[in-house]
């Protein structure tokens, strides 16, 4: 996984939620590999839209995913929107 400091400090300006509410602040990368991978029955929605937010914060900073590209998302009441990414 190619995850330096400049991608930790990134996801750290995001205000990501641990599964309590409390805030998450991945220190290491073994800590947000944990947070990513855990199982994806999340207690709360900020949770889940942290994760989300995280992973997907980590296609779009080298370039993985361009911008203007669209990807599908899908909220707990299964609602699917296309969100256009800029």
């Amino acid at each position: 996984m190619l995850i330096d400091d400049a991608d930790l400090a990134a996801l750290g300006a995001l205000n990501l939620a641990n599964a309590d509410g409390t805030p998450f602040d991945p220190e290491d990368k073994t800590d947000l590999v944990s947070r990513l991978t855990c199982d994806s029955n999340a207690e709360t929605i900020s949770n889940q839209l942290s994760r989300q937010l995280a992973a997907m914060t980590l296609n779009v900073r080298p370039f993985m995913v361009a911008a203007g590209a669209e990807v599908t998302t899908q909220n707990p009441e299964g609602t699917v929107q296309i969100v256009t990414i800029d």
